[in-house]
């Protein structure tokens, strides 16, 4: 009878160590890191000069708040900004006639803009660079026309010039 018992305890524990099964559970875990590289232009996406007294013949139209361009960039990596007009000249809208590009000039304010005050060209300028962002941030682009000696707006016939600007942001 010992024996039985001593055989039925035996299986018991055999049997539970048979019964008990391990059970694992994978779960995938993944990261997207998507990159962000956005511009938006927030005022002045429309600029325009009136030179209509002597003295803005003379000296020219310096920046102010109608003549500034803001925008915000907001991205992830390091960028460039780059700036450059559709045109080599200006063209007017009534006459079909032309006026010098240098007419117009820019300086920039903002974290890595080139601030150096200087003509607009068609050729793409270099104006911010960011090698560190860490938040959206914000530029203005003050324009003027017929500030430099060498370009003012004397002597270009009466019409209304026109050209546009383009504003290019590329990863580094």
């Amino acid at each position: 009878m010992k024996r039985v018992f001593l055989a039925l305890a035996l299986l018991g524990i055999c049997g539970t160590g048979m019964a008990q099964v391990q059970d694992n559970a994978v779960i995938p875990v993944s990261v997207t890191i998507n990159s962000v590289l956005r511009m938006q232009v927030n005022s002045g996406g429309n600029i325009q000069f009136v030179f209509n007294t002597m003295d803005q013949f003379l000296t020219g139209i310096t920046s102010t708040g109608n003549t500034t361009t803001k925008f915000t960039v907001s991205s992830s990596r390091p960028y460039t900004v780059t700036l450059n007009s559709e045109d080599a000249n200006l063209m007017g809208i009534s006459t079909g006639a032309t006026a010098n590009l240098a007419l117009l000039r820019y300086s920039l304010s903002g974290l890595g803009a080139n601030t150096t005050t200087q003509p607009l060209t068609n050729t793409s300028q270099t104006v911010v660079t960011n090698a560190d962002p860490a938040s959206n941030e914000d530029y203005s682009i003050m324009w003027e026309a017929g500030t430099d000696a060498g370009n003012r707006a004397t002597g270009i016939p009466p019409d209304t010039y026109v050209t546009n600007v383009f504003l290019t942001l590329v990863p580094n």
